[in-house]
């Protein structure tokens, strides 16, 4: 089947009133804001990120890919691909998506290396450029031998990162496998032509996340062990650096406050804030286990899906939650997102379902 967007056209609209209460983090007084919720064919829905402009976003799901609008709803979704993570060109026209099914030129069905009796399998990474305006498919091209865990486009637009880990499996005494990433990559491509560009050397594990500074200069990638973000210059491939913790895994990053910090969202270890300039550790925000963390457009504040259910919304200058989403509120949430026209903001939930507040929220938001 040709991987294009099929764009939907919705009618009507559910727009729904909530309530929001106030708990022992957050004393803002209650107040009545409208939300929209947008079911999705498929869930859980595992990312969310906003177009540059407007109040567009991106929701994955373990099958497709699909655009939303925070106003009217499902505009456009993919169908033959099986994603495993996305990235949206900085001018929106364009989005990349990676799919762990290879084009059919890298196809060879899968590919086991017997090393020492340990089983190691080539799933392949391919990367799929689509147009958002068309939906039609622009060009793919092979990216890895292994599958790809995250994506991301410099600020300009003109290249795009892929991070992939070789994943080994060995027999357990129960009669299954157990899988161990390991060599981890992280690669520049043109995306216009799917040439290599360069190589970041030195990842030692598997990469769960990637995020460029603002202006370009750096890329910061982090992972499943060893205990620190890398940070490289783009220009030279170099190392820049090295952003330590004591965490066993980091989840996801974002550059904040003008690239003056890099946030990251760890495994059993809250938020973690760094200086840029002097690689030192600023703060870690207590919090659960956070699967997905978003910065506000004014770099300000941060959005955090958290393990459990829920979210939370903290600032980057006093480090005090400024609002919180339970469960009940949210569903299961698994990631977030504020659209870039800074008027609402979304919580994707493992029910599939995405929840779209007011941006001006201040407490506990509670549909009725």
């Amino acid at each position: 089947m040709r991987n294009r967007l099929s764009f939907l056209l919705l009618s009507g609209a559910l727009l729904a009133r909530v309530t929001v209460a106030s708990d022992e983090r957050s004393q803002s007084p209650e107040i009545t804001l409208p939300m929209r919720s947008i079911a999705c064919p498929d869930r859980p829905v595992d990312s969310l990120q906003a177009f540059p402009t407007g109040s567009r976003i991106v929701a994955l799901t373990p099958n497709e890919c699909l655009i939303l609008d925070a106003s009217s709803g499902i505009v456009a979704r993919t169908e033959g691909l099986q994603p495993t993570c996305c990235a949206l060109s900085p001018s929106g026209k364009e989005i990349a998506i990676a799919s762990d099914e290879s084009s059919s030129t890298y196809r060879s069905g899968p590919l086991l290396i017997r090393d020492g009796g340990r089983v190691s399998r080539n799933v392949g990474g391919t990367v799929h450029i689509l147009s958002t305006m068309t939906g039609e498919s622009l060009r793919s091209f092979p990216a890895a031998s292994y599958k790809i865990s995250a994506l991301a486009y410099t600020p300009d637009g003109k290249d795009l990162a892929t991070a992939s880990a070789r994943v080994t499996q060995k027999p357990d005494a129960g009669g299954g496998w157990t899988a161990t990433a390991t060599e981890g990559e992280v690669v520049l491509w043109d995306p216009t032509n799917g040439i290599e560009k360069g190589r970041f050397m030195g990842q030692e594990s598997f990469v769960n996340a990637l995020a460029f500074s603002a202006t370009g200069r750096l890329l910061a990638a982090a992972g499943y062990r060893p205990q620190h973000v890398m940070l490289w210059d783009v220009m030279t491939r170099r190392q820049a650096g090295l952003l330590t913790h004591s965490c066993r895994e980091i989840k996801c990053l974002a550059f904040a406050k003008h690239d003056a910090v890099v946030v990251g969202a760890s495994y059993g270890g809250g938020l973690q804030i760094w200086d840029i300039e002097t690689k030192t550790h600023l703060a870690t925000i207590s919090t659960k286990e956070c699967k997905s963390i978003a910065v506000s457009p004014d770099g300000s504040r941060i959005l955090a899906a958290e393990d459990g259910g829920g979210a939370r919304l903290w600032s980057l200058d006093t480090h005090a939650c400024l609002a919180t989403w339970t469960k009940e509120q949210t569903g299961w949430a698994m990631s977030v997102a504020f659209t870039s026209d800074g008027k609402y903001l979304a919580i994707g939930g493992d029910d599939g379902v995405v929840r779209i507040w007011s941006e001006s929220a201040k407490g506990s938001s509670q549909p009725k």
